[in-house]
């Protein structure tokens, strides 16, 4: 059995401390003869668990007991239900779970925006759901909705009319565009990430309409106060960076940290975090982990970011770090010791992992994996796995 945690030493200083965690726990898990927690043959391969402050926990199903049946798996309050389903082979994504336990989604019919839901679980844990489409107001202007993200003024989109660009989606029903692409030389803006503050980080391209070559210039901005600030640029938009490019993803705390991928000069991917002007690199490919995978690295309000990658051994796993130590919290081959028995993280010659982290302010992480049986011998399905600080 591997060791679920291992502490590399980046510097020497016990300033702050990352998290102890407790051991992995095994939520739900679906195959093809059972399931635990959750309907058998059910399907979540690149689905990405989300858990929010009260360790509240959902994940989208894409196939439910062998159907074409869609749905949200959740963990509320120790309770475990499906509160939304649908039969009609229509596609649930960009799930959000807020600290109110409110959801909120969108549904597509293959690439096509059909409507945004909010859902939240009444005192009895009955669900109850606003289609915002069927509001009115300026949601049904919208001829599509590439991305949702939850924030604390509502909703934040990335929709293509009336404008192309990321509007907030207040109370009201009403949008407020943000963040505006062709305008000030933005060719594109990729996926934003926000904070409770109003503050707003993306990535963003630069040229005329249409030119979104990787050859463009690149910048990060961090957009607060209205005021829009150049966290860094890579070497196409400033000669003298030391970045070539970067990652498509980033990641905002309440504190304005804003977490993302830098690729150097060597084509190495750095994990930087930026704090009123200033860098840092808390993670490098080649030193503490030999490869960190595409998905975005998440940064809490507590500085402590998340993130997965692969080890010195070639293991794929799941890592935190606080800028001075990096942590292992779950690897591929690790044995654990379950409701269901002892399981091993193991996909066979693939990687075990789907979708991103979920990761939330106390450190809490959730994951969604393949298992097998503890010799890899016998294919278990797939699992939801979280590893909860220690309080």
């Amino acid at each position: 059995m591997k060791t679920i945690f291992t502490i590399i030493i980046l510097i020497s200083s016990q300033a702050f401390a990352l998290p102890e965690y407790e051991k992995p726990i095994l939520e739900m898990s679906s195959s093809l003869k059972d399931g635990h927690n959750a309907p058998a043959v059910s399907l979540f391969v690149n689905s990405t668990p989300t858990i929010n402050d009260k360790r509240n926990i959902g994940i989208v199903l894409s196939f439910i007991e062998g159907q074409m049946i869609s749905g949200i798996w959740t963990k509320i309050n120790e309770k475990i239900s499906l509160p939304y389903i649908r039969d009609d082979g229509f596609r649930i994504s960009d799930f959000n779970l807020k600290e109110d336990n409110q959801f909120s989604f969108t549904i597509h019919q293959e690439s096509f925006f059909i409507d945004l839901i909010k859902l939240k679980l009444n005192t009895l844990g009955k669900p109850e759901i606003v289609s915002l489409k069927d509001l009115g107001g300026d949601i049904s202007q919208l001829d599509n909705i590439n991305n949702v993200y939850s924030s604390h003024t509502g909703l934040m989109l990335k929709g293509n009319s009336p404008q192309k660009g990321i509007y907030s989606l207040n109370k009201d029903n009403q949008l407020v565009l943000l963040v505006e692409e062709n305008k000030d030389g933005v060719s594109y803006i990729f996926s934003p990430s926000y904070n409770k503050r109003g503050s707003l980080a993306f990535k963003a391209r630069y040229g005329a309409m249409g030119e979104w070559a990787e050859s463009r210039p690149d910048r990060i901005i961090l957009k607060k106060n209205n005021e829009s600030i150049i966290i860094a640029s890579d070497e196409d938009a400033n000669s003298a960076s030391r970045w070539s490019s970067f990652r498509n993803g980033v990641s905002l705390n309440i504190k304005d940290e804003v977490c993302f991928v830098g690729i150097d000069s060597n084509g190495r991917a750095n994990i930087v975090v930026s704090l009123n002007g200033k860098q840092k690199v808390v993670a490098t490919e080649g030193k503490e982990v030999s490869k960190i995978t595409y998905f975005t690295p998440i940064i809490n309000d507590h500085g402590v970011v998340a993130f997965r990658g692969v080890n010195k051994e070639g293991l794929n796993g799941v890592f935190v770090t606080d800028g001075k130590r990096i942590k292992t919290i779950l690897l591929e081959k690790d044995v654990l010791a379950t409701a269901i028995g002892k399981v091993k993280i193991f996909n066979g010659r693939h990687i075990p992992f789907g979708g991103n982290i979920g990761f939330n302010n106390l450190g809490d992480i959730v994951i969604n994996t393949a298992i097998s049986d503890e010799k890899g011998l016998e294919d278990l399905g797939r699992a939801v796995i979280s590893i909860y600080t220690k309080k």
